[in-house]
């Protein structure tokens, strides 16, 4: 803990200060009361003074407090500013209540002013404990405001109570004999009320290593000595009366020091140590460094830079480039400065520089950066990498055989397949050595995976076309099996005969185990080894055909487990997912061979039965009796490690015969039975009954809206930042906004499944496309936004459209954008039918410059066959994988296991929904750097959106 965070501008430490005033109070207590004043009418204006003064400084906490309410962990801050509104409101009461003052609706004198005065210290006693007791936690405005409107209400109750019925209140002062019992007991309360603050919110400090929680707990403590001193006096005129008053006054004073410290101070020391690291940062980088402003003047340089120059940074500083190289060469790096504030990004160029501090000439790629500041240029950042080696090394590549020693395996044989070279990359993925190659034959490579008709379908096809290539699993020296992609292409001689062959092969294990592992966790479970959402949909799927071919019933059971997040809080996630398991393995025991078992996340398990038989009478009976069997099976105790838990469960059912009924369908079904069966009480099942489906005439009714908007143009598009590699803005995804006269904002989430199922979204998806296309030709003009990329969303539907390559070019062409400022985002959905067209229609895209971006990722369909083949720029991390990434060691897989593929493929890869630093940092960690969500940006009306790409 900083000294400095823990004394004060004097120096003296909080401790210190409380042992100084206890040492007062110890002297007072020991001598007799002093009367100070002759009369009370001399000592009210020193009363009021020190009143006053106390009441300008609560003022002051509650100021500062306020003003400080929008920062992280804002709880204590709002509810210490809070309750000192409160104090001073009623310290006012007080004040104007003393004997002497004028009356104010009932007459002054000691025991109105007594009254005021408990009021505010309990007041002020329950803020701190508040602060010593409840954790500290972000409270949002309308908290905040509430918080502050109820002390205000607390005041007014006091000036109520104490201006309308002093009566009520028990007597606290007899003139001639000075305090009552009550009163003498009313502040020894508050006294231990104060000290148990100040003892808990010493605890805390110790707890959060907090220094300013030592000066609220000094101002707790001294609040408590000041209270002391009211048990003692016997006259308003005594020494005691006018301590007790200066004590309050140096508890308030302690209470806006750790507010003004914690709030204002302490940003500042954290914003200094953080230039000062950066600093380091800078010095620390090998390669030089440097920052100019608007006119080319030197603002700061690390140690490579001078010894670039040859002299100390502050004979830099202040310096142009001609004052260091000659005009020619210091002309030509103004003209870069300015290029690159003219195209508003980094630009690099490559130049021979020599240090004047010791001599040495290299080449140099500079990238030069414009700083910005409010959205104008004020400079350039520019840093210089030594390239020298790189160019040497590139030009010895391009001298030697670039292709065959690069980090693709190769061999070349002779027409008759003799092994006549290999390079390096071939030796090490092999583990043999060049001499047991040469002179053998590629069959020393085979694994005995592949029959002979695979081999003679392969030379079949580099016979008639000159290549082969295909994936196929080879053995090393070792004697392990390992899969590659092998590329076989024959190379002919001036007479057009086959004089060598070439081989060239790449590895692709890793590759394998990801598909593998994505495989794995995007269709099963990981705590439980059951199959999850995506794959209990393709068994439903299945059954439902299975039962519309033979006119049998089946049967979609829900299980939920009761009170399954109280277990989890209580006892912890360990002995929920032992839970898991063990109910995964009863409901898999209950079940038959035929039957599917999922578990859909969280505590949901979901049971497909088949062949019920063609009766709906019997499959109904047949179906309750196998759901009364798995509610009592799964109603039993479970043992959990050294925990026995009571277990219960709610089950929804729906019967289906797979003929009118939708995935959808049913899975709505279930969910509105589950709803009914937790709303009995739990423990209980429940069938879905076709009354539950009230709800879905809002969905006719908002289908029949939303033809009407589509007419009348009542939508909207907002902006969501997209941050590049370098944690800029580096394009928007477009969302979509229904703005209802009536309904106000409809969620996207209703609208767009509707616009699907009834086709409108080709209508909505066009017009979109339209307005995106028209944003992109007018940020064309500007310097700050042409860079942008716009990511539109495009739907299934959209996409079988057969001129949907047409409407995209039409669209650019006439709007006159950019078609490399577009990109489009396909979710993993539109694979399942149709493939080969899609991958066309993507291509033809592509060729005019279109990216594209695979949404939703590992979500859906995921055929890793189809992936690749897919003319793809990015895949985005799913926000339902990122939302939990930080708790969830599936989620954080799946992320990395993404990732991964995506670099195996070539592609880039961005994060939605990263709303937390801990988020984005973990995701930084395992290769992600490019990022959407709340942490960043909103989405955001256009204007909203300019103004936030401006400003950074």
């Amino acid at each position: 803990m900083s000294p400095v965070m823990e004394r004060g501008e004097t120096g003296v430490s909080p401790q210190l200060w409380c042992v100084i005033l206890t040492l007062g109070l110890a002297l007072g207590w020991a001598l007799p009361s002093v009367r100070f004043f002759s009369t009370p009418a001399q000592y009210l204006p020193v009363h009021t003074a020190l009143e006053f003064v106390a009441m300008a400084v609560a003022c002051m906490v509650f100021a500062l407090a306020w003003n400080l309410r929008r920062q992280p962990g804002n709880s204590d801050k709002i509810l210490l500013g809070a309750g000192f509104l409160a104090v001073c409101l009623i310290d006012f009461g007080h004040t104007l209540s003393y004997a002497g003052m004028p009356d104010l609706l009932t007459p002054s004198g000691p025991e109105k002013a007594i009254n005021f005065w408990l009021a505010g210290r309990y007041v002020a006693a329950a803020a701190l404990l508040g602060i010593a007791v409840l954790p500290k936690r972000d409270l949002s405005a309308c908290a905040g405001n509430c918080l502050v409107a109820g002390v205000v209400v607390v005041a007014a109750c006091a000036w109520w109570l104490g201006l309308m019925h002093p009566q009520w209140f028990p007597r606290t002062f007899v003139p001639g004999e000075g305090l009552t019992p009550f009163k003498i007991g009313a502040e020894y309360l508050l006294a231990a009320l104060y000290a148990l603050a100040a003892w808990g919110l010493l605890v805390k400090a110790k707890r959060t290593d907090n220094a300013n929680l030592h000066w609220l707990a000094a101002a707790a403590w001294v609040q408590g000595l000041a209270e002391m001193f009211f048990t003692l006096y016997g006259e308003v005129t005594d020494l005691f009366n006018l301590l007790g008053h200066v004590y309050k006054a140096v508890a308030y004073l302690m209470v806006y020091r750790a507010m003004f410290d914690a709030g204002v101070l302490a940003p500042f020391r954290e914003m200094k140590l953080e230039r000062s690291r950066l600093q380091a940062l800078l010095s620390a980088i090998p390669d030089p460094v440097f920052v100019k402003n608007a006119n080319g003047v030197f603002m700061s340089c690390n140690k490579a830079f001078e010894r670039l120059l040859g002299a100390p940074e502050k004979s830099i500083l202040g310096k142009t480039d001609y004052d260091f190289f000659d005009k020619d060469l210091a002309d030509f790096f103004r003209e870069k400065d300015r290029a690159a504030t003219a195209a508003g990004r980094p630009l690099s160029n490559e130049e021979w520089l020599e240090f004047a501090a010791d001599g040495y000439s290299g080449l140099f790629e500079t990238t030069k950066t414009p700083l910005y500041l409010d959205g104008q240029a004020i400079g350039t950042l520019g840093i210089a990498h030594d390239i020298t080696r790189r160019k040497r090394i590139e030009a010895d590549l391009r001298l030697a055989a670039a292709a065959f020693e690069s980090q693709t395996a190769m061999l070349v044989t002779d027409a008759n397949g003799v092994i006549l070279r290999v390079n390096q990359a071939f030796l090490r993925d092999t583990g043999y050595a060049v001499e047991e190659c040469v002179g053998q034959t590629p069959r020393i490579l085979r694994s005995g995976r592949h029959d002979p008709a695979f081999y003679q379908k392969m030379w079949e096809s580099i016979r008639s076309s000159g290549v082969w290539q295909g994936e196929i699993w080879d053995r090393r020296k070792d004697g392990s099996i390992y899969p590659k992609w092998l590329t076989i292409s024959a190379v002919l001689g001036d007479s057009g005969e086959v004089t060598h062959y070439i081989g060239l092969h790449q590895d692709v294990s890793e590759r394998k185990l990801a598909e593998s592992r994505i495989h794995q966790l995007a269709y099963y479970d990981q705590v439980t080894g059951l199959p999850n959402r995506i794959l209990l949909q393709e068994r439903l799927s299945q059954v439902m055909a299975k039962c519309r071919a033979s006119s049998n019933y089946g049967v979609l059971l829900f299980v939920d487990l009761d009170n399954f997040k109280t277990l989890n809080d209580t006892l912890g996630h360990n002995v929920g997912d032992l839970l898991l398991k063990q109910v995964g393995e009863v409901l898999r025991r209950c079940s038959r061979e035929s039957d599917t078992v999922a578990r859909l996340g969280g505590d949901e398990f979901a049971v497909i039965m088949s062949e019920l038989g063609t009766d709906p009478s019997a499959a109904m009976q047949g179906a309750e009796a196998a759901a009364r069997y798995l509610l009592s099976e799964l109603g039993r105790t479970f043992q959990l490690g050294n925990v026995i838990h009571r277990n219960t469960v709610s089950i929804g059912a729906t019967l289906f015969k797979g003929e009118q009924e939708s995935i959808e369908s049913l899975m709505r079904q279930i969910d509105l039975a589950i709803y009914q069966a937790k709303g009995a009480g739990r423990n209980t099942v429940r069938f879905f009954d076709p009354s539950m489906e009230i709800a879905l005439r809002e969905r006719a009714a908002i289908e029949e809206a939303l033809r009407y908007a589509i007419e009348e143009e009542q939508f909207l598009l907002h902006y969501q930042a997209q941050i590049g590699e370098d944690g800029r803005i580096e394009g928007a995804e477009v969302l979509l906004r229904w703005q209802h006269p009536e309904r106000g904002m409809v969620s996207p989430a209703i609208f767009i499944p509707l616009a699907e199922e009834t086709g409108d979204i080709v209508l909505l998806g066009s017009w979109v496309l339209k307005q995106a296309a028209a944003q992109l030709a007018r940020w064309a003009e500007s310097p700050v936004m042409a860079g942008l990329v716009l990511a539109v969303n495009v739907s299934a539907v959209q996409l079988r459209q057969p001129d949907f390559v047409e409407q995209v070019t039409t669209v650019l062409r006439e709007a006159g954008a950019d078609p490399g400022r577009l990109k489009l985002e396909l979710t993993e959905s539109m694979l399942v039918n149709d493939v080969e067209a899609t991958i066309a229609k993507m291509q033809s895209l592509k060729a005019i410059g279109i990216g594209f971006s695979l949404d939703d990722f590992g979500t859906g369909y995921s055929s890793l066959s189809y992936l690749k083949r897919l003319p793809l720029s990015q895949l985005k991390i799913d926000q339902s994988f990122v939302r939990d990434v930080l708790v969830d060691a599936n989620d954080v897989a799946i992320a990395s296991s993404v990732v991964a593929l995506a670099k195996s493929l070539g592609l880039g890869v961005i994060a939605e929904g990263v709303e937390t630093e801990a988020q984005r940092e973990l995701l930084a960690g395992i290769g992600c750097h490019c990022y959407q969500g709340y942490l960043f940006s909103r989405p955001l009306p256009i204007g909203d959106f300019e103004r936030l790409v401006s400003g950074a």
